[in-house]
């Protein structure tokens, strides 16, 4: 994306930094690169943060400012209020995401812990003038969401944070001196957002979505011959019901051909929860796919799915996501693999590994969340 903005305005850019994992080979001197951590922020993550203030501070109203987000803003660059260390932040980062919350309700939070999320840059940068170009990981591309909006007012009061951190038992894993921050706020006022701030001065663009990508592949799908139909970018929840739900409607099709008559692809995008139960190595998107696998059998259908990670990575491990077919039920006899087994542990990882079904990427410099690709040929004979 940087480079991208490069490419268009050339020497007009006066100066620039990008916080990220991976950087164009080729940068002019007078764009400056840091390295961030994610998903647990770390020395270099709270670098960022402060060299992003900095940046955007001291600026006057003819200035233009073309600012790049993507997902994992949250983590690749912190700033923590003074009363908040770095070690507090990355161990409250740690509890929320490893329990089940949605990443509105962790966004939530973690917007109450800085001052650069929740409109924190915004406040920074006026009286410039900001264009905000956002790629979207987040179901429903909720601008406060994503990134922890930067340059979005943030929505919740003060006592919603510590109401997430209660309703999920939290408490005793939150540091004591974020969850002491959070209280001092709780009976605090929020300030209402300044329109000259939010409203005349910040433009925030959503450049590519999940839905983006997903009519993509149908638009790909298309030109190669194969009926395409883009069911929701919406799906979120728990992979096994999710994974079921999917599963429901790809033997609805296979044997009424309702709502759509096979041969077809259907897409789906979102991003599902996992119910972390061992110490396995795997990801949502392995998850999906074998929880599907599982749903289809002893069904007579043609089938083939893809769960991936639009990033390159699921989970803990280098996949980007799995594959798995109608196919697989031979495997599983042949191999004596228990499906059951592997998820019990989280394992999804070295099931697929076993049965060729591994899809490595590496990173792909974009984050849209997941998309699952269903083919459906018909009825089988298999297994």
């Amino acid at each position: 994306m940087a480079q991208g903005v490069l490419d268009v305005l050339g020497e007009t850019v006066q100066a620039g930094l990008i916080v990220s994992h991976h950087f164009p080979s080729s940068l002019p001197k007078k764009i400056r690169t840091l390295r961030g951590s994610h998903p647990i922020p770390d020395e270099k993550s709270l670098e960022a943060g402060k060299a992003l203030y900095s940046f955007l501070s001291n600026l006057n109203k003819d200035d233009l400012v073309i600012f790049i987000t993507t997902g994992g803003g949250s983590a690749i660059a912190i700033y923590p209020p003074e009363e908040i260390s770095l070690q507090d932040k990355a161990l409250t980062f740690q509890a929320l995401i490893s329990a089940p919350l949605t990443i509105r309700e962790i966004n939530s939070v973690r917007r109450k812990l800085s001052r650069i999320k929740g409109g924190g840059l915004a406040r920074v940068s006026f009286p410039a003038r900001v264009i905000n170009l956002i790629i979207s990981d987040v179901v429903g591309d909720d601008l406060p969401t994503i990134a922890s909006g930067p340059f979005v007012s943030d929505p919740d009061p003060f006592p919603k944070a510590l109401e997430i951190i209660a309703s999920y038992n939290l408490e005793e894993k939150i540091p004591t001196r974020v969850m002491e921050y959070l209280r001092q706020l709780e009976n605090s006022e929020q300030g209402e957002a300044r329109s000259e701030i939010f409203q005349d001065r910040i433009k925030n663009l959503i450049v590519a979505s999940n839905l983006h990508f997903l009519k993509k592949c149908q638009e790909i799908l298309s030109e190669r011959g194969i009926e395409a139909h883009v069911l929701s970018s919406r799906l979120e929840g728990e992979v096994e019901p999710l994974a079921r739900f999917h599963a429901q409607i790809a033997q609805e099709v296979i044997s009424s051909g309702n709502p759509f008559s096979p041969p077809c692809a259907l897409l789906s995008g979102g991003e599902s929860t996992v119910n972390l139960k061992g110490k396995g190595v795997g990801g949502r998107n392995q998850e999906f796919a074998l929880y599907f696998l599982l749903a289809m059998e002893g069904f007579r259908g043609r089938f083939h799915i893809l769960s991936c990670g639009t990033d390159g990575k699921d989970g803990n491990s280098e996949a980007a996501g799995a594959y798995a077919g109608f196919e697989d039920y031979l495997k599983i006899k042949a191999l004596s693999l228990d499906p059951r087994d592997f998820l019990s542990h989280n394992d999804s990882y070295h099931f697929f590994e076993k049965t060729g079904g591994l899809i490595i990427t590496g990173p792909t410099g974009t984050n849209l969340a997941d998309v699952r690709i269903i083919f459906l040929e018909g009825e089988s004979n298999a297994k």
